[in-house]
């Protein structure tokens, strides 16, 4: 585990403009640039055309900093980012209690600048749930 304890990275948190929720989550830009390379050495990012795919997924546990999510048990609920419906390109993870809508944006925005910074222009489509209908979402696509 020492080894590993060089990738943590600090949680960040965050409050909606009229919310009285604190939002965490936490990124990893090595993790985040080392999934993308691998991507690319195995060839997923050669496609002529790639999807992405977003949205926040649950997962349960019991885990002491875990919170309540929507579905009335604790867990977290991390948004991925998946890349031709099979391949993990983005993980933010996010406390249980922290809505697919609320700071989507800023998340969008980090995957786009992400792959803006590795080269990689042949996004044709991106698919999100109802949470990415918001105008934020939608001027930033």
């Amino acid at each position: 585990m020492r080894r590993l304890s060089g990738l943590t990275e600090e949680t960040k948190t965050c409050v909606t403009k009229r919310g009285v929720v604190t939002h965490q989550y936490c990124t990893n830009r090595t993790l985040e640039n080392f999934n993308l390379e691998v991507l690319k050495k195995i060839g997923i990012l050669d496609s002529r055309e790639l999807t992405l795919d977003y949205d926040n997924t649950i997962i349960f546990n019991e885990k002491q900093d875990s919170k309540m999510t929507y579905k009335r048990d604790y867990g977290y609920q991390p948004g991925v980012c998946t890349v031709n419906e099979q391949f993990v390109l983005y993980i933010e993870n996010r406390n249980g209690n922290s809505d697919a809508k609320s700071f989507q944006r800023d998340t969008l925005e980090r995957i786009f600048n992400l792959l803006e910074t590795k080269k990689v222009k042949k996004i044709k489509n991106f698919r999100a749930d109802a949470a990415s209908y918001q105008y934020d979402v939608v001027t930033l696509l």
